[in-house]
């Protein structure tokens, strides 16, 4: 039981950090596009609280205590001391009063069953499927974008007819960089592209630099130096089954090998870390456009054409305001400078 105490409270935790709505929402499923009906009968939503005894008599914790009109739990002893108090979003506190809106689609699984009672091997479904990351453009820099695809396993239907995908914890990670540091002059021309895919677990993305490939002499071969500044999750449409959002996230993972598989040289203007990451993800979010204009100018129009180009910026900002979308790091809206600023122009 102590196990289970402490998984409800790991639990409790994950609800709070990586899942934001709005602060006025009383529905828990908000982010995901779907209407979900809370229970609110007396009983269920009563003033005192929900207790949870803990049967492990070696523990110091008797009772998990849940006060959902306080937004509050409580870890009480035996004495009914508190031990430990914090405070949760309201909307982590009505998912626990909840009745998941996709129950409908799944009759094999209780809607009282986390993670198909799979804890130790399964993922919860919450819709978890594409990243996007962006190091943010600073001065005299142009920032840097990749994106995350989540990764799937087969796992036996509970009522043993075929299998189904369900995500298996880890994530693909895609980037392009050019081979070589690009020079002002080389803005339209061919560079050599060095194509990254790594495979990483979902919670790498947020706390470590997913942006280093280790190759001796490339310029990705120490990355960014730091983790991504913002990191956006993109969730498939509302109405979408569980089968048509496995086909999504499979669609933004194959124009992605796709384009390493065809090796087109890097060009920042129109083949550049962004557009390559804009690219695969209008695959499944047709929607997302952060193009930018460039207007040349003085005597660079003589050599160049005036063009359009794709910023790690301007893509970060059409990432976040897509429906449902869910900026897990960092702020929603950030500047986007016109891109030749980056380069003294």
């Amino acid at each position: 039981m102590k196990i289970k105490l402490l998984f409800l409270l790991l639990m409790l935790c994950f609800l709070e950090q990586g899942f934001a709505q709005s602060p006025n929402s009383n529905n828990p499923y908000e982010m995901f596009g779907y209407e979900g009906e809370t229970l609110k009968t007396p009983w269920e939503r009563r003033q005192h609280m929900l207790l949870i005894p803990n049967q492990d008599t070696l523990s110091k914790v008797s009772t998990l205590g849940i006060a959902p009109d306080e937004n509050k739990y409580y870890l009480f002893d035996e004495q009914g001391i508190v031990l430990q108090e914090d405070t949760l979003p309201k909307e982590t506190v009505a998912r626990f009063f909840a009745i998941d809106p996709l129950a409908s689609k799944f009759p094999w699984n209780s809607t009282y069953a986390f993670s198909e009672n799979r804890v130790i091997d399964g993922v919860e479904l919450e819709g978890l499927e594409v990243y996007l990351l962006v190091w943010k453009s600073k001065d005299g820099e142009t920032g840097h974008a990749g994106i995350a695809v989540t990764n799937y396993k087969y796992v036996e239907a509970r009522d043993g007819r075929g299998y189904k995908p369900v995500p298996n914890g880890t994530v693909t990670y895609f980037d392009l960089w050019p081979e070589a540091q690009v020079r002002d002059t080389e803005l339209q021309d061919n560079v050599i592209p060095n194509y990254n895919k790594r495979v990483l677990k979902v919670e790498d993305l947020t706390q470590i630099d997913v942006s280093v490939s280790g190759i001796p002499g490339y310029v990705s071969e120490n990355g960014e130096g730091r983790p991504a500044d913002q990191v956006i999750m993109l969730v498939s449409p509302k109405g979408k089954t569980h089968f048509e959002t496995t086909q999504l996230t499979q669609k933004v993972k194959t124009v992605a090998l796709q384009q390493i598989r065809q090796q087109e040289g890097y060009n920042a203007c129109n083949n550049n870390c962004s557009s390559f990451s804009q690219k695969s993800l209008q695959a499944g979010f047709p929607n997302i456009d952060g193009t930018q204009e460039i207007d040349i100018k003085g005597p660079l129009s003589l050599m160049y054409d005036d063009a359009k180009t794709v910023t790690p910026n301007d893509l970060s900002n059409s990432a976040a305001n897509q429906p449902g979308s869910t900026v897990l790091k960092g702020k929603k809206q950030i500047e986007a400078k016109p891109y030749l600023d980056y380069f003294g122009k």
